[in-house]
């Protein structure tokens, strides 16, 4: 009897040892499985940040500050944990993206100048259009004042002469008139020169300003075809150990694809809906991304609210493997 009872303690003590394997062994599958779905709090730390870029270790971290951010607010808990010992990092790496950024970013400016040179001239150019108006107007009331004169003029020396010729007070008053209608014809044609002058210069303006347009629509349609494409997501990329940004053209812009990193980081794959954060493609960037309801869906699925099961195994899991090492 009490071989036997050594015996059936022995076998239950096998299936036991077997059962609990079993188990660990499914749970350590599960969590190896699992182990990038929502591994929060997830601790990073900034790693290599090439001098190209032209940012401080100061200014990337607050851009990234700000990207984990969004994320946080939504969860309402932590989800990311800034940590110098953490083997995760965020890494800036300068190649031939970065390269294609800045010449665009070069050309960009280069366009905006020419746009703005182009715009003072065309002002320029409305200026002495007015300005040119302005005094042809004035002009033909002038000529259509001494074209009155004239002809008033011409009608009482008309009079005069058949009536056999002006008293001597009349003609001395027609000799004034004569004089003062010569000096306002040598007035207008002084007047109507600089007009001629002004309307030369008018058209040089305007042809300079359609040449300088012309070649600066050209030179937009250019880099539409260089630049103007849609943006997918290859500024960055998560790469399991970290998250590497190869490119970016503005502060928005380099916040937007950390955001998207990031939420590759907790194991959120791309959704449809063009306006989120998790679009496939780049599309319009803010100071601040925002979640949109696809984004929070997508969050909510994969990191839930903190509070369920999973989240609960796989926290423990991480602790006593960090106790453990």
């Amino acid at each position: 009897r009490y071989y036997r009872l050594i015996a059936t303690l022995f076998m239950r003590f096998r299936f036991l040892s077997a059962l609990l394997i079993t188990v660990l062994i499914g749970v350590s599958y599960w969590y190896i499985a699992t182990a990038n779905v929502c591994p929060v709090p997830l601790s990073y730390r900034l790693g290599t940040l090439d001098d190209h870029f032209g940012i401080t270790p100061e200014q990337a971290k607050e851009r990234i500050a700000i990207a984990e951010k969004v994320w946080e607010d939504e969860a309402g808990r932590e989800l990311f944990n800034y940590d110098e010992s953490a083997d995760f990092t965020v890494n800036f790496v300068f190649d031939d993206r970065q390269a294609f950024a800045d010449s665009e970013m070069a050309q960009s400016a280069a366009l905006d100048e020419r746009r703005a040179e182009n715009e003072s001239l065309i002002e320029s150019t409305n200026q002495l259009q007015t300005e040119y108006e302005t005094l042809l107007n004035a002009y033909n009331d002038s000529v259509a004042n001494y074209e009155t004169r004239l002809a008033t003029y011409n009608q009482t020396v008309r009079r005069y002469n058949d009536q056999g010729g002006a008293p001597q007070s009349a003609y001395q008053d027609l000799e004034r008139q004569k004089s003062s209608l010569d000096t306002e014809a040598g007035n207008l044609q002084v007047r109507a020169d600089e007009i001629e002058d002004l309307a030369q210069q008018l058209n040089r303006l305007q042809a300079e300003s359609k040449d300088r347009v012309d070649a600066y629509n050209r030179e937009v349609q250019r880099y539409n075809r260089q630049f103007g494409y849609e943006r997918e997501f290859t500024q960055g990329d998560y790469v399991g150990k970290g998250i590497n940004i190869y490119k970016f053209s503005s502060d928005a812009e380099l916040v937007s694809v950390l955001t998207h990193e990031f939420g590759h980081a907790l194991g959120i794959g791309h959704v449809e809906d063009e306006s989120s954060v998790m679009y496939y493609l780049l599309t319009d960037e803010s100071e601040t991304p925002t979640l949109s309801e696809a984004d929070k869906t997508a969050l909510l699925e994969v990191c839930g609210d903190g509070t369920g099961l999973a989240q609960e195994l796989r926290r423990l899991i991480r602790n006593t493997i960090a106790l453990i090492i």
